[in-house]
């Protein structure tokens, strides 16, 4: 049987087995990499026999719960504009646009909600919690979200449940988007944590300028599953992308971000193929063709990417898939959404070269020019053996070793 194994789509609001771990990572929408790093994780920790289950609320509403008069308003202009609710048509229009993605959530991610809405703690998800996971994603990026819940400020401080951070991220060389008092909380709260992992080397700087404390350096648990368990998630693929083609995943559709996939297929002599659909101007335009705007499903995107003949992208995971299925990519770094990220991920695997500006012209050796795939997969087993070693050291007696497999 693949190792892919499905998830009831009713474990959603599910309670955790007691004495499971909570992950507890970034909401999960329609991002794929979002849901495939809480996916890996989740994958990774069940190979090392701990029951598991994926936390996706949120603290606090949204970033406007820090301004409550730009809330207010807020509130006010998407009452005008005629904002209902899921059954309204932007609520149709977005359900529509990203079924695909969620449904991989749904099938295969044993999600829960710690909070039933803002500041309501769920205790039925909370008490039976054995320990807890933060991470990955941008979790520690104040403008992503509360930090300080991400630091698991719920848990009193004699709590005795293990507190363990893998490959969480600052999105930021900085905190700059910190006000005084959260730096200030979240320098005392992460006191309390067993073990620090973060997924950039900044952020092991930050850690220790800011926090005070020593962090270790693991990639995105995207990593740490191979390209066969991808390639097999692709192969269950309902709507599968041809494959052998220039891939454009753009996030942020910006003219020096494409000039940059213009140059490579220029170099190439390929009409670029785009992973992400455009945004359609009204709900009645997405009705008349639905399938010019909906976004493909977590499988088909992994097979796009692990099938390409070369991948341009401004995204953190979509340059994470190119180098894990040995596809040569070009990364347009997006500082809006966190340059660091990039370069330590390309920095890690002597790939910095191929991390380019907006508006960079392409040399033709970057389109051209074979990478050496061997000195890439070896660092990433290299990568791979730390960050196992760190999970089975940190969550230690947490962990069944009747049913550890080896990853």
């Amino acid at each position: 049987m693949p190792d892919t194994d499905r998830v009831n789509s009713r474990s959603r609001n599910a309670r955790p087995s007691a004495g499971s771990i909570l992950i507890r990572t970034l909401p999960l929408s329609s991002n794929y990499g979002g849901i495939l790093q809480a996916y890996a994780l989740q994958r990774i920790l069940g190979r090392l026999g701990a029951e598991t289950a994926v936390d996706v609320s949120r603290a606090s509403s949204t970033q406007l719960e820090r301004f409550p008069r730009l809330r207010t308003s807020a509130k006010r202009i998407v009452a005008r504009l005629g904002y209902s609710g899921p059954l309204s048509p932007q609520g149709l229009l977005f359900d529509g646009v990203t079924r695909a993605p969620k449904r991989f959530v749904a099938r295969r991610i044993n999600v829960v909600q710690l909070f039933d809405s803002p500041g309501s703690l769920n205790r039925s998800v909370l008490d039976v919690a054995g320990g807890f996971v933060v991470g990955s994603d941008q979790v520690w990026r104040r403008a992503y979200g509360d930090v300080c819940s991400y630091l698991l400020n719920f848990l009193p401080a004699d709590d005795p449940r293990p507190r363990i951070a893998y490959a969480a991220s600052f999105g930021r060389d900085d905190l700059d988007e910190y006000e005084p008092d959260v730096l200030a909380e979240s320098a005392r709260l992460v006191q309390r944590f067993d073990a620090i992992s973060v997924r950039e080397a900044s952020g092991v700087r930050l850690a220790h300028d800011q926090w005070g404390v020593q962090a270790e350096l693991h990639v995105d648990p995207t990593l740490l599953l191979d390209s066969e368990h991808y390639a097999e998630l692709a192969g269950e693929a309902r709507d599968p992308l041809p494959s052998g083609s220039l891939i454009d995943y753009v996030l942020d559709d910006e003219p020096g971000t494409r000039a940059v996939v213009a140059g490579v297929a220029g170099v190439l002599d390929e009409m670029p193929r785009s992973l992400m659909p455009p945004s359609p101007s009204s709900y009645r335009a997405y009705l008349r063709r639905p399938h010019l705007y909906r976004k493909p499903s977590v499988e088909a995107w992994l097979g796009a990417i692990g099938g390409a003949r070369f991948v341009v992208t401004d995204s953190f995971h979509g340059t994470v898939f190119s180098i894990l299925n040995n596809v040569p990519f070009i990364a347009v770094v997006n500082r809006d959404r966190g340059a660091s990220r990039f370069e330590s991920l390309l920095d890690t695997f002597g790939l910095r070269g191929r991390l380019l500006e907006p508006g960079e012209v392409v040399r033709p050796d970057l389109a051209i020019d074979p990478i050496d795939w061997d000195a890439v997969n070896a660092r990433i087993e290299h990568e791979r053996q730390r960050s196992m070693e760190y999970l089975r050291r940190a969550l230690g007696s947490m962990l069944d070793t009747d049913r550890r497999l080896v990853p």
